[in-house]
């Protein structure tokens, strides 16, 4: 309080930092209709700057958990309502806009601040939500965007003649699709009007939601919006039908079909049906709901503006994954050949610039994957979140550099896998110890042996399951079979070093040389893999167990994030099994220690 009564008692503009000022004058002075000058301008911002977060630390509180505050936490929420108080008693203060354009109740809403909003709008600045700041977002948009349904029903219920604008022509309804069915039911239930309004690319909030594939919010909007909804086209002629056809969104589309039955003989630009949509992405679900609906039966034969039925694109999208791999093992054999031929005529460029130039361009490639893998995890821990967008519309990020690297490696790691299951099907048959008379072997008594057993054919089974997965990945295309591969050769490769360790304790008598055999093998493999989980770790630890453990819970955001960036996701993932799989593996080693 101190600090903002300084802040507002300068004259002319001139404040002196930590000068003396009484209460009583400090907000009338800046009442007085003297001009200000720039200086007191930015020292005014600066004013509603403070209180805005001075307000967001003491309103945090829901009003349950503000009855358990102790006494001594009271007096800084009265402080907090002193403050606000005070500022509300300037209209030109709350006026007064920062270099973004925003207002007070633009910062208030944007950082979801519902009792600081609650406060602007009611007691003296319900005008201030009908203004716009200079990318020409108002409060109620960035309320929605912020999730604080304190803030929405703040200014929903004070000022009805608020302004719902967004960015791209976007209005508030267009955020509440990506948030919860709530925050939908009371845009819509403030002004229904908004769900035929349609951003810069056509697109109604209907298709928005229908494209993110929630079938509670696509329902919110079909109770409250007029069936003339349902037949509103985007700038490529899709409607909302469509768009969850494209996405796979069975439930949405069956949604859709049982609110507004004609919707699903609506046509896009060249003529096609949600089914032809569905077809040519390859949706099952889709198209056996649309297959197995007596009512549908008139589109399954449905041709488009080409004569193609939604059969005729099923079999084309089938064929083109195929043709894709083949177009492109032709185009490097073609790529290779071509360079072969014309090598004579590139006098300007040598072999050795073409194999530095390729190693730099695979450095430069890699850095970029990784930067992006942790940019995505540090601000997806976060709670970032990106504009609200169709969700068909998204550009995938699948790290198809990586995928080129695992296509390169792959028979290398193939030779890899098979040296391991070879080493550990020998030591099978030259047990340490050796064989007895009658065929058993001499040291299967000893705890140490069996561990050996155990460990050797884990190793053994994981790397022929290791080479089965290279050889059908690289066949089939399939990354997910490649990455599965290498964790089961890791297993494979600590498997054969701990049973090599197993073994050699198994034929040793002294505990001391057993103990320090252990410090030197495993501990020293394990130095080597936790400077692997150091150097390669997608984020900070804080960072990534935020990013995991977020990844688990059923929140919408995150679905989009796994949806935009999947190889992000994935890395993520692999990397924590990387990590289990070795604590376990070390876990292992240190009972077979401890039991031999």
């Amino acid at each position: 309080m101190e600090y903002i009564s300084a802040l507002a008692a300068g004259k002319q503009g001139n404040l002196v930092p930590g000068g003396a000022v009484s209460s009583s004058s400090s907000v009338r002075a800046v009442a007085i209709g003297h001009s200000l000058s720039p200086p007191c301008g930015r020292r005014m911002r600066e004013v509603v700057s403070v209180a805005m977060a001075a307000a967001e630390k003491r309103y945090r509180c829901d009003m349950s958990r503000t009855r358990r505050c102790t006494a001594r936490r009271e007096p800084g929420h009265a402080g907090a309502v002193t403050a606000i108080v005070q500022l509300l008693a300037l209209d030109s203060i709350l006026g007064c806009k920062n270099e973004a354009g925003d207002t007070a109740l633009h910062l208030a809403a944007r950082n979801g601040h519902g009792a600081a909003v609650e406060a602007l709008v009611s007691a003296a600045a319900p005008e201030l939500s009908s203004e716009l700041n200079a990318a020409g977002v108002s409060p109620l948009y960035l309320a929605v965007m912020s999730k604080s349904v304190t803030a929405v029903k703040a200014i929903i219920t004070t000022c009805s003649d608020a302004s719902p604008v967004g960015p791209n022509k976007q209005n508030a309804l267009h955020a509440a699709v990506f948030q919860i069915s709530e925050m939908v039911d009371l845009v819509l239930k403030w002004k229904p009007a908004l769900s035929g309004q349609c951003d810069v690319k056509g697109s109604s909030p209907l298709h928005l939601a229908s494209s993110d594939g929630d079938r509670s919010i696509v329902s919110a909007i079909v109770r409250a919006a007029p069936p003339s909804t349902a037949f509103l086209k985007d700038s490529d002629g899709l409607s909302a039908i469509h768009v969850a056809a494209r996405m796979g969104h069975h439930h949405v589309v069956e949604e859709l079909i049982s609110a507004w039955p004609d919707a699903a003989e609506l046509r896009d630009g060249r003529g096609r049906t949600f089914l032809h949509a569905a077809a040519e992405k390859g949706h099952a679900p889709v198209i056996s709901l649309a297959v197995k609906n007596p009512m549908l039966c008139g589109i399954v034969n449905a041709q488009d503006k080409d004569g193609n039925t939604a059969l005729n694109l099923a079999v084309a999208a089938a064929a083109s994954k195929g043709l894709c791999r083949t177009t492109f093992r032709r185009r490097q054999r073609t790529s290779q050949h071509h360079e072969q031929r014309w090598s004579s005529d590139l006098l300007l460029e040598t072999e050795s610039g073409k194999k530095e130039r390729k190693k730099r361009d695979m450095r430069t490639s890699r850095e970029d994957t990784w930067s992006k893998i942790s940019l995505v995890v540090t601000l997806s821990a976060y709670g970032a979140q990106s504009c609200p967008q169709r969700q068909d519309h998204l550009n995938q990020w699948r790290g198809n550099d990586t995928t080129d690297w695992i296509r390169k490696t792959s028979n290398s790691l193939a030779v890899v896998a098979v040296l391991v299951a070879t080493v550990a099907f020998s030591a099978t048959f030259n047990v340490p110890g050796g064989y007895g008379d009658d065929g058993k072997a001499v040291l299967q008594a000893k705890t140490a042996y069996k561990f050996f057993i155990v460990f050797d054919s884990v190793a053994m089974t994981t790397s022929v399951v290791a080479v089965i997965l290279i050889v059908y990945g690289k066949a089939s295309g399939s990354w997910k079979s490649f990455i599965l591969a290498l964790h089961f050769m890791w297993v494979s490769m600590i498997g054969m070093i701990v049973a090599f360790w197993a073994a050699l304790v198994a034929v040793m008598r002294r505990r001391t040389i057993n103990i320090v055999i252990y410090e030197v093998i495993i501990n020293g493999i394990y130095v080597l893999v936790l400077s692997i989980m150091i150097l390669t770790k997608p984020a900070s630890w804080i960072s990534f167990v935020k990013f995991m453990f977020s990844s688990l819970l059923p929140e919408r955001h995150h679905r989009r994030v796994a949806r935009q960036y999947p190889f992000a996701g994935t890395y993520s993932r692999n990397y924590s099994v990387f990590v289990v799989t070795n604590i376990l593996a070390y876990v292992g080693a240190f009972l077979a220690l401890s039991k031999s």
